[in-house]
């Protein structure tokens, strides 16, 4: 294609961790997005070599924002100065303020929604002005895109003036071959395989993760010896509040069933390294680290919270209600008792399908074709 006829989509990123970040990197380097040229503006230079890998051999920019004020700046000057077809925010506070800019230079705009919201985040007076604010907003988008039908729902819910019409919903995917048929890694660790069973948790020392519920839930297992085999939960982020959550594991006299490993690049290999995953989470948008560990074939146990309770359904994966340790540690002392790994890897060949990258990348690339031609 010409560079004449080439459209340039703007990526405004106000918080490119976790789920947001996966995402980019999963749909963006998919061949289908060839034909764009691409200008990201996120916060963090040290991120500006990730993006360059993704979008290797296109036309790429970069800028840095340091805040929410000078990202609005960034984006007025790069959208006043540069032929812009679309200006595609990730997340809320990236689309909220790119909005405003859309609107004043009549600049397509599309959302992608990565997080659901909370009643409390609207209680009290601010809370009331703040929803009323975001609902004045959202409906002035173009579009708006969901990664989970749950994610759609809570979206109307919580703003239900928004036309149905202006929401999209693409359930998210994953690198579905790169889990499938990944091996499971060395993980150096001197443990007596037939007397411990690995429970691997991948989620963030963040409240929303529950892991506070799965540490009541090994205490459970180990005072009421509901197995034979001792459970050792490994970790394998340093975000969050993770040293005050060791401290508080260290004080309950749990050490020994929980053990930080150091940051791995191999997701697809460590998680195959697993007896289970672990998923408490209190809410989900959707549920990544579902879909990697049915592809995988490991057996995952996770909470029946919004957004995982839809990847998870229709699977062997064992729901329990969110914040119940109870029956977090029944769960859990059932699989270590009665391991499942033979349907869970029976079923990772519907997981491939299902959960594959060629439906969501293909399905985001109609939504641009129809909001710049429209």
């Amino acid at each position: 294609m010409e560079d004449s006829q080439r459209k340039r989509v703007l990526l405004v990123v106000r918080y490119p961790v976790g789920g947001i970040r996966t995402y980019i990197r999963y749909i963006y380097q998919q061949d289908i997005f060839d034909e764009y040229d691409f200008s990201v503006i996120a916060p963090d230079p040290g991120l500006e070599s990730f993006f360059r890998e993704i979008f290797s051999g296109r036309n790429f920019e970069y800028d840095v924002c340091e805040d929410n004020w000078d990202l609005l700046k960034k984006v007025w000057r790069y959208t006043r100065n540069n032929k812009v077809a679309l200006i595609h925010s990730h997340g809320f506070t990236a689309g909220s303020l790119s909005a405003v800019i859309a609107r004043c230079f009549h600049i397509k705009h599309l959302m992608t929604a990565h997080d659901v919201f909370q009643k409390k985040q609207f209680s009290g007076f601010k809370g009331k002005v703040k929803k009323w604010l975001l609902s004045r907003v959202f409906v002035s988008i173009d579009m708006i895109h969901t990664v989970s039908f749950d994610a759609t729902n809570d979206l109307l819910a919580f703003f239900p003036a928004i036309k149905k019409e202006r929401i999209r919903c693409i359930p998210h995917g994953i690198d579905a071959e790169q889990f499938y048929h990944s091996t499971a890694s060395d993980l150096k660790l001197s443990y007596d395989k037939t007397r411990t069973c690995l429970i691997g948790f991948f989620g963030r020392f963040m409240a929303q993760k529950g892991f506070n519920y799965l540490i009541d839930a090994i205490e459970i297992i180990v005072r009421d010896k509901l197995t034979d085999r001792e459970p050792l939960v490994l970790t394998f982020d340093w975000g969050g509040f993770v040293r005050e959550e060791y401290e508080y594991i260290e004080s309950r006299g749990l050490k020994k069933y929980f053990h930080m490993m150091q940051h791995t690049d191999d997701m697809p290999g460590v998680i195959k390294a697993m007896d289970l995953v672990a998923m408490p989470s209190l809410w989900e948008s959707s549920g990544l680290l579902g879909m990697e560990s049915l592809v995988s074939g490991v057996p995952i146990i996770g909470a029946s919270c919004i957004g995982l309770r839809e990847v998870l359904s229709d699977s062997p994966a064992v729901l329990v209600p969110p914040r119940d340790s109870q029956a977090l540690a029944r769960a859990l002392a059932d699989e270590i008792n009665d391991p499942q790994k033979k349907t869970f890897r029976e079923f990772s060949d519907v997981a491939r399908q299902r959960f594959s990258l060629l439906r969501p990348s293909s399905e985001l690339k109609k939504i641009y074709t129809e909001i710049i031609s429209g």
